[in-house]
């Protein structure tokens, strides 16, 4: 929890894969555990309302949470960041899309957003979301929490891998 950059997100991945080897998880599991880590730290980096950073820097500083954790004979992970209000039915769209179609339509339209060109209002190549389903074993989990204080949303996203 705190503020999130690629860097720090590259420091975190390594000492992920150094845990994943140490304790032996499968390497398809651990393939699918850490793409689906960089993506919800990328994501963080990208979309988080409350930036420690100014927009003319160089790299992207937001605060976020990402959480890896062992549930029910499974691994999970769970990322949570604010985000403003006119992004939370973008967001609720496109997660519900990616919750109603099948593993298969997943990996399509995943391999079809990389020949595409990003839509204007990404800042990646729109494929964060796709393969954190991709590599989910079940529907992507999200809700959203108002905080009347600030007036963002706080955007909570699961996937068991």
């Amino acid at each position: 929890m705190g503020y999130f950059s690629q860097s720090i997100i590259s420091s975190l991945a390594e000492t992920l894969r150094l845990q994943f080897e140490k304790t032996e998880v499968p390497s398809p599991v651990r393939s699918k555990l850490f793409s689906s880590f960089i993506e919800m730290g990328q994501n963080i980096t990208r979309y988080s309302a409350l930036p420690l950073t100014t927009p003319d820097q160089q790299q992207e500083a937001r605060q976020g949470s990402v959480c890896l954790g062992w549930e029910d004979g499974k691994y999970f992970l769970w990322c949570a960041n604010p985000v403003h209000p006119e992004d939370m039915e973008k967001l609720r769209v496109r997660l519900e899309l990616l919750r109603a179609i099948t593993a298969d339509e997943i990996k399509v339209a995943y391999k079809a957003s990389l020949r595409q060109k990003a839509p204007a209002w990404s800042k990646g190549a729109d494929i964060g979301l796709l393969t954190v389903a991709r590599d989910a074993s079940e529907p992507l989990q999200f809700t959203f929490q108002s905080d009347e204080s600030t007036g963002l949303s706080t955007f909570y996203l699961k996937a068991i891998i």
